[in-house]
């Protein structure tokens, strides 16, 4: 059963490779998305299909799957990389990333240059003949899972910094961040290091067992697919999955005499209300005050103490007080009022307004209510 999930698996993943970068418009993103996909359906494919009799008739594919998942965790890593980073560009020194796989290959190159003859003589996996003290490369392939599951850990503790640092950033650009928070990639990428922590665990608990009673590895294959199948379909079902390719790229910040500009920006958000945009940005709203975005950035957090999604949202949620309490509102839903005030999603609407007024839209409806009567 297994085996035939990951022969459909894999399958699909050409499959899903193929529509990725059929989707348009190109994107980074999803071509490294796709390359992914690929690479473990091939693994995937492998493992479905490994026999003897499979071995025996194409020698050449003996042991051409190892260290394929030195790919999985640096592809990860640069799609999340396109996501989250502000004109991201993959640059000629990213390649080290693949320099565990070329170093794998060069050290498997004796082999897989070897004669069939002596290829088919090391698969003692399927014929029960004892080789151990012949075959040299079956305490490096124990070496590649190690290293495979130390690399994954690596990759997974720079990408949650990397999504930490992208959703922190979000709030210094947009005053919506619903459909930009990307938290199914959390979730995904939570899948990923389990997914890879159990599987290093199991081959720490069997590097003395060469033959395990239990074999592992197509289980941890399909938990693979499965959280890419997840990925895949979820960019191909949503066209907001983007990268910031839009979005000005952060410098570093050089500190500013705030002088007269925390009194000008405060008078021009009310004379102007430009909270009322739902589409405003940190970059336009800077533009109309005639600064630069760090300029709006350091006025906001070194003398509001915010950053620009909770400011403007708390003016919307002020807006949305004054218009409750007009006679004329009184036919309109919360949510008619809330769109009216600014905000442009029901849950940043609720979550903004309870947070700054310690009590849901309802709850502060009626609280009025019981004021007036």
């Amino acid at each position: 059963m297994i085996d035939l999930l990951l022969k459909l698996g894999g399958t699909q993943g050409a499959l899903f490779a193929i529509l990725l970068l059929a989707k348009r418009p190109v994107r980074k993103s999803n071509v490294t998305l796709a390359v992914l996909m690929f690479f473990i359906g091939i693994a995937s494919l492998f493992v479905a299909f490994e026999s003897l009799d499979l071995y025996l008739k194409f020698p050449i594919l003996i042991r051409l799957n190892w260290g394929l998942p030195l790919l999985f965790g640096p592809l990860f890593y640069i799609y999340i990389l396109y996501l989250v980073k502000p004109g991201y560009r993959l640059k000629p020194n990213d390649l080290w990333h693949f320099a565990p796989y070329i170093i794998n290959l060069i050290i498997l190159m004796p082999f897989l240059a070897s004669s069939s003859e002596y290829k088919i003589q090391m698969l003692d996996y399927f014929t029960a003949i004892p080789t151990k003290g012949n075959d040299k490369y079956l305490p490096y392939f124990y070496l590649v899972q190690l290293f495979t599951g130390l690399q994954t850990i690596y990759y997974f503790t720079h990408a949650k910094r990397d999504l930490k640092n992208y959703q922190k950033d979000l709030k210094n650009e947009f005053s919506d961040i619903e459909k930009r928070k990307k938290d199914w990639l959390q979730f995904i990428l939570i899948g990923f290091g389990v997914v890879f922590f159990i599987n290093l665990l199991i081959v720490l608990l069997n590097t003395q067992d060469i033959y395990p009673a239990l074999n592992y590895t197509p289980y941890f294959y399909l938990a693979l697919f499965i959280l890419v199948y997840l990925v895949s379909y979820k960019v191909l079902a949503d066209s907001n999955i983007t990268s910031w390719d839009n979005v000005p790229v952060q410098t570093e910040v050089v500190s500013i005499d705030f002088g007269g500009l925390p009194g000008n920006i405060s008078a021009y958000m009310e004379e102007n209300r430009p909270y009322l945009d739902q589409k405003l940005t940190a970059s336009q709203l800077a533009k109309d005050l005639d600064l630069s975005r760090h300029q709006l950035s350091e006025v906001l957090s070194g003398h509001f103490n915010t950053n620009f999604y909770d400011f403007i949202n708390a003016y919307r949620v002020e807006e949305f007080k004054k218009l409750l309490q007009q006679e004329n509102s009184s036919h309109l839903s919360l949510l008619g009022i809330a769109y009216d005030s600014g905000f442009n999603s029901k849950t940043t609407f609720n979550t903004v307004f309870k947070s700054l007024a310690g009590m849901t839209p309802s709850q502060y409806k009626k609280h009025l209510e019981s004021k007036k009567n």
